[in-house]
């Protein structure tokens, strides 16, 4: 059940940006699965070469129990312009809260409706020209967001 829900998170994430980053990796301990996400497909695009810099980068857990599916955020962001001249960047976040589910496609449609925000926001940000380093990114990556 846990690998058909990844599938679906992948599929609902890559429609939402066709360019972006997925990437899921096991938990060191136990059976959680880690979900990488990002707006930068490619890792050499990123700021230094570095994953972690990837304005929209994010990482969520997945896991299995007795009570069906979880889906936690560990963080996810998008870096931006600072608002104070004592900062580097600047963070906004959608809320968000666990989501669980009995079945893996009603976790992807929530999921779904979380990225929707969440590139909403983008689309925002870029369009005010406030997106962290906005220079760097290529605009085959912004661009496609739906």
């Amino acid at each position: 059940m846990k690998t058909k829900a990844i599938e679906l998170l992948k599929e609902e994430y890559l429609k939402q940006a066709p360019n972006g980053f997925f990437e899921t990796r096991r938990a060191c301990l136990g059976d959680d699965v880690h979900i990488s996400i990002g707006l930068i497909k490619e890792q050499r695009d990123c700021s230094n070469n570095i994953r972690e810099n990837d304005s929209g980068y994010g990482v969520f857990t997945i896991r299995e129990n007795d009570e069906g599916l979880q889906l936690e955020r560990y963080y996810h962001r998008l870096s931006c312009k600072p608002e104070s001249k004592y900062y580097a960047m600047s963070h906004k976040k959608v809320s968000y809260r666990i989501i669980k589910s009995k079945s893996p496609q009603d976790l992807a449609k929530k999921f779904s409706k979380y990225l929707t925000r969440f590139f909403d926001m983008v689309k925002e940000e870029v369009a005010n020209d406030n997106l962290y380093r906005n220079e760097d990114i290529k605009n085959v990556y912004l661009e496609s967001i739906a």
